[in-house]
């Protein structure tokens, strides 16, 4: 029972992690895509 408990905990980090990593990912995007849109402005 334990070991599961420590499975799910380990699954949801990895899932916090991995929507960081994609979520940091999207905010840089949106960083450049910003800065294009104020060169063409």
């Amino acid at each position: 029972m334990i070991k599961e408990c420590d499975m799910a905990k380990d699954c949801l980090y990895d899932m916090s992690f991995v929507m960081m990593k994609c979520f940091h990912h999207f905010f840089r995007k949106l960083k450049l895509s910003q800065k294009l849109l104020e060169k063409l402005v």
